[in-house]
C-alpha cells in the first residue's frame, strides 16, 4: 500500500512539474504577447484620440445626409448642363454630315455634293446674302470627315443668323475654319454652371469657326442669344429645333455709320464635342495641347479659337 502511494505521489509531482514547464514555456509567453498587443492597441487609440479634433461644423447624421442629397442633386444637374453644351447629344442629329453617311460614294465627291446643297440654301432656306468669293463657303482641302462636321456647324450657324435677323437683311462676308483642338473644362462651361458641373469623363474637343458678317445693330443681341441659348432650353427643345449651343470665343463689332445702323461683326465660335463622339465616332484628326516642359500640364490656348 505504501509502495503504491509513493508511486502515485511521484507521478503527481512529475505531472505538476510538466505542467509548470509547459505553462512557462508555452502559455506564459502567449499571455505576455497578448498583454503587449493590448497595450499597443491602447497606445494607438490614445494617439488617435489625441490627434482627432472634431470639426466645429460637424453635423448630426440626418442633417449630413440631407446635405449630401442636395449636393448629389446639384452634381446631376451640373452633369446635365455639361451634356447640354455639347453641340449634339447624339450623332444622329448630324444626319448626312458624317463620313459614315457617304457609304459607297467617294468621300470628296460626297462632301462637294453636301457643300453645294448648303451653298444653294444660303439665299433660299436661310435668306442670307453672301460675298461672291464664298461660293465654296470658305473651305480648303482638309480631312473630309472634319469638313463635313464643319459644314454641319456652319449650317446651324446660318439657322441662328436667320432666326436673329428676322425680316432684315444679313450679309456673310467671310468664313474661316481654324484647326480643331482639345479645350479645358473651364473654357467649355458657362461661368454660372462651372461651379456645379462635374469634370467630364473624357476630354472635350472644339471645332472652331470665325465668321465676318453684317446685320442691323438692333438684331445683334438676338444673334448672340441664338448662338448661345440657355442650355436647358436646348436640352428641352423649347427653342428652334436647329438651335445648338455655340461656345462664344470672341466678338468684335462696330457701327461705321450711325444713320445706316449696320453693324460689322467678326464672331469666333466653337462647337463642343465629347471625346467619344469626336475621336472614336467621327474620327476627326486633331493636335494635342502643347506642353511647355517635360511633365508639365498641357497648355490650353485661349487665343486659338
Amino acid at each position: 500500500m505504501f509502495q503504491r502511494s509513493k508511486y502515485t505521489l511521484i507521478a503527481g509531482a512529475a505531472a505538476a512539474v510538466l505542467w509548470a514547464v509547459g505553462y512557462f514555456m508555452f502559455v506564459a509567453p502567449m499571455w505576455a504577447e497578448r498583454d503587449q498587443e493590448l497595450e499597443n492597441g491602447r497606445a494607438a487609440m490614445k494617439d488617435w484620440l489625441d490627434r482627432y479634433k472634431p470639426a466645429k461644423e460637424t453635423q448630426p447624421l440626418p442633417v449630413a445626409r440631407k446635405e449630401l442629397d442636395a449636393r448629389m442633386a446639384s452634381y446631376h444637374k451640373g452633369l446635365e448642363e455639361l451634356k447640354a453644351i455639347h453641340f449634339v447629344r447624339d450623332l444622329r442629329e448630324m444626319g448626312p454630315f458624317t463620313l459614315a453617311s457617304a457609304k459607297g460614294d467617294d468621300p470628296k465627291n460626297y462632301f462637294d455634293k453636301k457643300r453645294n446643297e448648303i451653298s444653294k440654301a444660303v439665299a433660299g432656306t436661310y435668306e442670307l446674302q453672301m460675298a461672291p468669293e464664298l461660293g465654296d463657303l470658305g473651305f480648303s482641302d482638309d480631312d473630309v470627315g472634319l469638313n463635313l462636321a464643319r459644314l454641319f456647324v456652319l449650317k446651324r450657324f446660318f439657322a441662328a443668323l436667320k432666326s436673329a435677323k428676322g425680316k432684315e437683311a444679313a450679309y456673310v462676308d467671310g468664313i474661316r475654319y481654324p484647326k480643331p483642338r482639345v479645350i479645358s473644362f473651364d473654357e467649355a462651361m458657362p461661368a454660372d454652371a462651372a461651379a456645379n458641373a462635374p469634370p467630364p469623363a473624357g476630354r472635350l474637343f472644339m471645332i472652331p469657326m470665325k465668321v465676318h458678317l453684317r446685320l442691323p445693330e438692333r438684331n445683334f443681341a438676338q444673334l448672340l442669344y441664338d448662338l448661345q441659348p440657355n442650355p436647358a432650353d436646348v436640352q428641352n427643345a423649347t427653342v428652334n429645333k436647329e438651335a445648338c449651343y455655340f461656345l462664344l470665343r470672341g466678338v468684335e463689332a462696330q457701327v461705321r455709320d450711325k444713320a445706316d445702323g449696320t453693324l460689322y461683326a467678326e464672331i469666333a465660335v466653337g462647337a463642343i464635342f465629347p471625346e467619344q463622339q469626336f475621336v472614336k465616332e467621327l474620327k476627326i484628326p486633331y493636335e494635342e495641347p502643347r506642353q511647355t516642359y517635360r511633365g508639365a500640364a498641357p497648355e490650353y490656348r485661349s487665343d486659338g479659337y
